[in-house]
Formats: structure tokens, sequence, C-alpha cells
């Protein structure tokens, strides 16, 4: 097989077939529509310390210093990004779920780590 090479910038093609494709895979993993867990994950309460809106919420670490920040799930990676009020400190944690587990205890570890030293 020949490699194709395109000079940059020549052409672009749009398509949502990889959309579809997600969609399916997370309904195949999950048992809930692509609608459903953009409901349950973004949307709706999470388990992460009342979660409100779009993931923004106030997270007490185990030393007791409460961050603020996001903990947003997206389809194919969690992305975690706390604050302590001041700014002083702040920690983001990108994870890419294997789906088995939920990476939110490990998660929590890692923010009391880099926040309570």
């Amino acid at each position: 097989m020949e490699d194709v090479q395109l000079p940059v910038a020549t052409r672009f093609d749009c398509s949502n077939t990889n959309y579809l494709l997600v969609g399916e895979i997370i309904q195949k993993v999950t048992g809930r529509t692509y609608g459903e867990e953009v409901q349950r994950r973004l949307l709706g309460a999470s388990c992460r310390g009342g979660t409100y809106g779009l993931g923004l919420s106030w997270h007490r670490t185990a030393c007791g210093v409460e961050v603020y920040g996001n903990d947003g799930d997206a389809l194919a990676y969690q992305a975690y990004s706390y604050a302590t009020e001041d700014t002083r400190r702040q920690v983001t944690v990108a994870v890419t779920p294997n789906f088995r587990t939920d990476p939110d205890a490990s998660v929590d570890a890692f923010v009391d780590q880099a926040i309570c030293r």
C-alpha cells in the first residue's frame, strides 16, 4: 500500500460517525444512552461532594482543606481540577477510565496528597 500525502490544509472533511460510534459504545458499556450518561455524569448530582451544574463543586480534602473546582466527566476521559479559595494550591488530574472501576477514590487520594502536603 502506498502512502498518500496531501499538501497541508488542502482538504478537510467533517463527519459525525465517531460521535455515533461513541454513543453506541457508551450504551454497550453502561446500558444507558449517551443522553442519559450526559445527564447522569455532567448535569446531575455526583457522588463527589454535591456537584451541581457542569461539575463545579466544593470538595473537602482529608486534611480538612476545602477546594473548589470541577470533576467533569467527558466521553473518553475524566478531568478533575481543584484550587484552594486563595488559589495558592491547585491540582489537575486527567484520567482515561477503563469503565470497570470508578477512579474517584484514586483521584481523591491524589488531590489529598497535592493539597494536604
